[in-house]
């Protein structure tokens, strides 16, 4: 491998052996032997090749551009000399105090340049960085805005940038102060450059905590019939709870009793659901589970074969009708849980308002007329509907106030009841 040192070298193609030095001398500002006020330089008009080569400069004059390699082709350059990337930095170039990078892409787009910083440079610096951050949950979400300052002086004044990784990633200009942080540990890596280098980093972490509890929401009354032991296992009634977290899908339900626990005894049974998020957080509900006694745990007789007695079976004579059963729309309690037709349209009656009172006649007695078409009637499960009224039309009444109660019911066996008084004018003498 040649020295420059010396010695101008005019070729095509050059490669310098990974490794080994190649040192130029700049004692002035004219190509040359790099003796008196001349410096050396590499030019061709081919490839050129320092992969891996070790830069070596000496002499005694500091230019603020000096192009070490020129080629009067179109090659670019191949690889980068030793520990100098494009962009890179040479430390106190020539014992100057000052530092320069280099570039491969110099010149026409293929030159080698070291560009000297002015004296006036001073690289960057950070005055103040932040500390390690821990903050809580913003409420209702699985993170944090989270805000803070990072300042860097330098001449010319520094540009910042950020990264982010860990429980948050990304990217961008600026601090990112401000950003919003996911649950978890987010290492903030803040950069400063103004093209003095070398460039300056600040980095501390960003910790946010989940500490809400998640939110639970038991299932309505449960009925749980025993065995004729009079024992029953404990279904799993997790399935039947909501459960909600402000980190979606985090959130765990357990049960107590747990599942497949062996329960006994006719009775009221509490069961504690408890929901459990990532971080550790809880909230329970309770809700009752009736443990009835079934054939041989004092169920009695099953009358209708449907596999419950009284006093479970609401009505022992319809095997339609028991505990579980699905409701239908038949004006029938068929699941025995004391509501008739839940989950169906209810049916209703309005009565009359407003209705012109009767006046008795000279023996002091008034007739009641019929007021089932003055009735409104709405809701129900459809059907033919049939209206009663007590007293009935055509009653006969004495003055004063009377009562009058209309009754509205379909063919699916709904009903339903209202009340008005009418008043009933005239005095009586004996």
């Amino acid at each position: 491998m040649p020295n420059l040192g010396g010695l101008d070298i005019v070729c095509d193609d050059f490669t310098i052996v990974p490794g080994r030095p190649v040192c130029f001398i700049i004692n002035g500002t004219t190509a040359g032997d790099g003796t008196g006020s001349t410096y050396t330089q590499l030019s061709l008009n081919g490839k050129i090749n320092v992969s891996g080569a070790i830069l070596e400069l000496s002499g005694t004059y500091v230019p603020t551009t000096f192009v070490i390699g020129v080629n009067d082709g179109t090659d670019p350059v191949i690889g980068n000399f030793s520990g100098l990337p494009e962009g890179g930095t040479i430390v106190n170039i020539l014992g100057s105090g000052l530092n320069a990078t280099i570039t491969y892409l110099g010149g026409d787009g293929n030159d080698i340049v070291l560009v000297v910083q002015s004296s006036s440079c001073t690289p960057p610096a950070f005055t103040s960085c932040p500390t390690d951050i821990v903050v809580p949950t913003a409420p209702g979400v699985c993170g944090a805005n989270v805000t803070y300052a990072a300042i860097a002086t330098g001449s010319p004044a520094p540009t910042l940038s950020h990264s982010f990784s860990g429980a948050t990633t990304g990217s961008g200009a600026g601090t990112g102060s401000g950003s919003f942080f996911n649950v978890g540990t987010t290492t903030v890596t803040i950069t400063a450059t103004n093209g003095c280098p070398p460039d300056a980093s600040c980095s501390f972490q960003i910790t946010v905590n989940d500490i809400q509890a998640p939110t639970i929401t038991c299932p309505p009354t449960q009925t749980l019939t025993l065995g004729s032991n009079c024992q029953a296992s404990s279904p799993d009634y997790t399935g039947l709870a909501t459960a909600n977290d402000n980190c979606p899908g985090t959130a765990t339900v357990s049960q107590s009793p747990a599942p497949g626990t062996t329960v006994s005894g006719v009775g009221p049974m509490t069961v504690t659901l408890t929901a459990t998020d990532a971080s550790g957080n809880t909230a329970s509900c309770v809700f009752t589970v009736n443990k009835v006694g079934g054939l041989g745990c004092g169920g009695g007789t099953d009358l209708d074969g449907d596999g419950f007695a009284e006093p479970e079976d609401c009505d022992d004579t319809n095997s339609n009708v028991y505990p579980g059963a699905p409701e239908v729309r038949n004006g029938v309690d068929n699941n025995c849980n004391g509501e008739i037709d839940e989950g169906f349209p209810s049916l209703t009656i309005t009565c009359p308002t407003g209705v012109e009172p009767l006046t008795a006649n000279a023996s002091c007695r008034a007739v009641l007329g019929d007021y089932t078409g003055l009735a409104s009637v709405s809701g129900g499960c459809g059907g033919s509907l049939s209206i009663t009224q007590v007293p009935a039309s055509g009653t006969i009444v004495n003055p004063g106030t009377v009562a009058i109660k209309l009754t509205v019911t379909n063919s699916f066996g709904q009903s339903a009841q209202c009340i008005f008084n009418i008043g009933i004018l005239g005095s009586c003498k004996d």
